[in-house]
């Protein structure tokens, strides 16, 4: 007795056309998925950056000491009695807010295992990292002053600085200005490459 059986599935011309499909599929989506993580990646680099000029300022205002932001030495250490600004406009290394103690716009340790000391009277002897960011992932450039901005107890910088936050393929895309007036206030905007 012989039996028969139906069996279903695809055709090797069918596979073809729906491999041909999905591939034209992908060659439409992939660039247009590429262009939306760049962008929220810039937009979360920038939202990283006015975050912590608002904490140094809201710091500044609360503590009553000058805070400081400077760009980052590329090796995210700082070592005691080492200054952990670059002193570079590339603060694509990242960025740390400090508490100013001497007015120098320079993160100094003394070199003990006391961070943060205050005298009797409260007022600090040394200064104290506030907040640390780190290097920016992905092939953007950030752009800004070589010199620490610093807030006063005021909130006021007293000078007013920019940012530039250019993304790796600016083809079409738009590069991120993050500005600081005097008076201490953060803005961003978006200019064509």
């Amino acid at each position: 007795m012989k039996t028969t059986s139906n069996t279903h599935g695809f055709t090797l011309p069918e596979l073809m056309v729906t491999l041909a499909i999905a591939a034209i599929l992908l060659a439409v989506a992939v660039p247009g998925f590429k262009g939306v993580v760049n962008t929220n990646q810039i937009a979360a680099q920038t939202n990283s950056l006015m975050t912590a000029l608002t904490v140094a300022r809201s710091e500044a205002a609360k503590r009553g000491f000058k805070i400081a932001v400077c760009s980052n030495l590329s090796t995210m250490s700082c070592s005691p009695n080492t200054s952990c600004c670059s002193g570079s406009a590339d603060w694509t290394t990242g960025w740390i807010v400090f508490v100013d103690q001497n007015s120098n716009g320079t993160f100094e340790d003394d070199n003990d295992t006391d961070l943060c000391e205050v005298d009797a009277g409260n007022l600090p002897i040394e200064d104290c990292l506030v907040r640390t960011t780190g290097p920016l992932k992905g092939k953007t450039t950030l752009t800004g002053p070589s010199t620490a901005i610093s807030y006063k107890s005021s909130g006021e910088t007293g000078a007013s600085a920019s940012f530039t936050l250019t993304p790796s393929d600016c083809s079409g895309n738009q590069k991120t200005i993050i500005g600081i007036s005097s008076v201490g206030r953060n803005h961003n905007y978006q200019v064509p490459c």
